[in-house]
């Protein structure tokens, strides 16, 4: 046989074919002595064969699989269309239940034959996203043959700092340093970090969604606490800029003043 990249095949084969038989047991009567007692026979045989299989549609059944197109792009003025001041966003992982696919340099991948119902979906950008994120929901109704898009929304920009309130009076031996602290935004199971700088500033963009801000507050030393943590946020459509922050206190020290100038 031979295949060929378009479906078809070709065949081709031969065989031969070999028949005796020896009567000589048989033919016991004295008016058969003269009968030629053996037969044989033979033939060869040469066929070719062609294959091709086609894809007809069966009237009146339905399928229950489709053909889903997927189509990630930057959605810069949120109306989940691609306009076109737009661009495409490639390797892109999708993620549909056990199937994965990468989209291509234009934003598409595609996955064939997935049956109907609702699947969770996960999207994985392999490249630096530059706050921009997937504006999607966590799961797809597969109904038809249709393309879902896969908008890409620019985020909210959360900025904050960390205010320190040292005792103004005396000198602590064990001061805090604002710099390197980590910043935690949760939402769900996702998960965003953030280190603050040397003034103890820090920014990051962000999905929308609910998120709790936070600070692990094992890293302060005794003599410091935190007035808040696990700040919670909303961050929507509406707003393009978030500004929050972290207060950390010294504890107060009794101080006695005494003056020696008087008796």
């Amino acid at each position: 046989f031979y295949f060929n990249n378009t479906g078809w095949r070709f065949g081709i084969g031969a065989n031969f074919n070999f028949y005796s038989s020896n009567y000589e047991n048989v033919f016991l009567i004295p008016d058969y002595q003269n009968f030629n007692q053996n037969f044989s026979t033979s033939t060869v045989n040469f066929s070719f064969n062609l294959r091709k299989e086609f894809d007809i549609p069966i009237p009146f059944i339905k399928r229950d699989s489709k053909n889903i197109q997927f189509f990630a792009f930057t959605d810069v003025n949120g109306n989940y269309e691609k306009d076109e001041n737009e661009t495409t966003v490639g390797d892109v992982v999708l993620k549909i239940n056990n199937k994965e696919v990468l989209t291509n340099p234009d934003g598409v991948a595609v996955v064939e034959n997935i049956g109907y119902g609702k699947y969770k979906i996960e999207v994985l950008p392999l490249i630096k996203n530059n706050g921009w994120f997937p504006n999607v929901a966590d799961s797809i109704v597969i109904s038809s043959d249709n393309t879902i898009q896969i908008p890409f929304a620019r985020g909210v920009k959360l900025t904050g700092e960390i205010i320190l309130d040292n005792q103004k009076i005396g000198l602590s031996s064990d001061l805090l340093k604002l710099s390197g602290i980590k910043i935690t935004a949760t939402t769900g199971e996702n998960v965003y970090n953030t280190l603050t700088n040397k003034q103890g500033e820090f920014s990051f963009y962000l999905p929308f969604g609910n998120f709790t801000l936070s600070i692990n507050e094992d890293i302060l030393p005794a003599n410091y606490f935190l007035t808040e943590n696990n700040i919670k946020i909303n961050l929507n459509k509406s707003v393009n800029n978030v500004y929050t922050a972290f207060y950390i206190v010294e504890k107060r020290r009794k101080v006695i003043i005494k003056d020696f100038t008087k008796e």
